[in-house]
Parts: structure tokens; C-alpha cells; sequence
């Protein structure tokens, strides 16, 4: 999985570069955030109907450039190491209580749900903070997605990996 640790330190270089610092990236199924380590996970389990709702939503909030949903959906979980410092143990809770109803729900997940989820405090000023981000630093913007790009295309297309991403697939269904 070098090719996957090489993308994630690439990530961590490239947001130190750009002034957000003190923040990793690591791969698993799906996008996400952890506080305590301050990492960003990126999803290796793309589900094209799931991200084609978030950026869709990102556009109906503010988003008014196409940008590919692997990039929104990591900027959307920088945008949490970004914002939740904002808010209180009460709000993060009910995050967390959301997320666990949307796992719980997958295989009944429509785009009223997402919407509700989405529009939780923590996880709109996460797509806020996305959104401006990409409004205001379109050149890094472009910076972003060509390297997001270049490592996704030779990730995606290494044997073991694919591999690993089926099992990962087949656990879920």
C-alpha cells in the first residue's frame, strides 16, 4: 500500500503548504474525521450516487463551480478540522448520534435523509468552510484536484489495492 501512504503524506504536505497545519490523512472505506488525531480519512469505497448527492447539495448551499465530489468530500472533512473547534460537547454528541442513525439506515439512505444529516450544525459549517475554501483559492483549487487525481488514478488502478477495495465492498453488502 505504498502508493496509498505516499498519496496521504502528499496530502498532509500540500495542506502544511497551504497554512493548515497539524493534520494527517489517512485511507479507509469512507470520508471522514477524527478529532482526537486530527485526521482526515479518505474513502477508498467511492460510491458515485452518494457523492453526486453531496456535491449536489454543496451546489444547492453556495458551491458555484464544478468540482470533483472527491475533492469537496475531503475538503468537507478539512472543513470539520477546520470549524468544530465552534462548538460544544452537546453539538458534536448529536453529530455523532446522527451518524450512527445514518449507519444504521444505509440501505434505506435517500436524499431527504442525506439532506437532514447534512444540514446537522457540525457538518454544515464543515460544507461552508468547504465551500468559501473553494470560492476563495480557485488556483489551489486546481493545485488540489490534479494531485488528488494523480494519486487516485494510480491507486485506483494497482491490482492489490482493487483488492482489498472488493473485500471491503463485499463486507458491506
Amino acid at each position: 500500500m505504498k502508493l496509498v501512504d505516499t498519496f496521504n503524506r502528499a496530502l498532509s504536505i500540500w495542506f502544511a503548504k497551504h497554512g493548515i497545519t497539524n493534520l494527517h490523512f489517512v485511507e479507509g472505506e469512507e470520508f471522514c474525521y477524527y478529532p482526537e488525531e486530527k485526521a482526515v480519512q479518505w474513502g477508498m469505497l467511492l460510491n458515485d450516487e452518494q457523492e453526486n448527492m453531496f456535491a449536489q447539495f454543496m451546489y444547492e448551499y453556495g458551491l458555484e463551480r464544478e468540482v470533483n465530489p472527491f475533492v469537496i468530500s475531503l475538503l468537507h472533512e478539512v472543513g470539520h478540522y477546520m470549524t468544530l473547534h465552534r462548538f460544544d460537547e452537546v453539538d458534536v454528541n448529536i453529530d455523532h448520534a446522527a451518524k450512527q442513525i445514518m449507519a444504521d439506515a444505509a440501505k434505506e439512505i435517500d436524499i431527504t435523509t442525506h439532506y437532514w444529516y447534512w444540514e446537522l450544525p457540525t457538518e454544515f459549517a464543515a460544507n461552508i468552510w468547504a465551500i468559501e475554501w473553494i470560492k476563495d483559492h480557485p488556483v489551489e483549487l486546481q493545485e488540489l484536484h490534479n494531485l488528488c487525481e494523480e494519486h487516485c488514478n494510480r491507486i485506483f488502478a494497482d491490482t492489490e489495492i482493487l483488492v482489498q477495495v472488493m473485500e471491503w465492498r463485499l463486507n458491506i453488502e
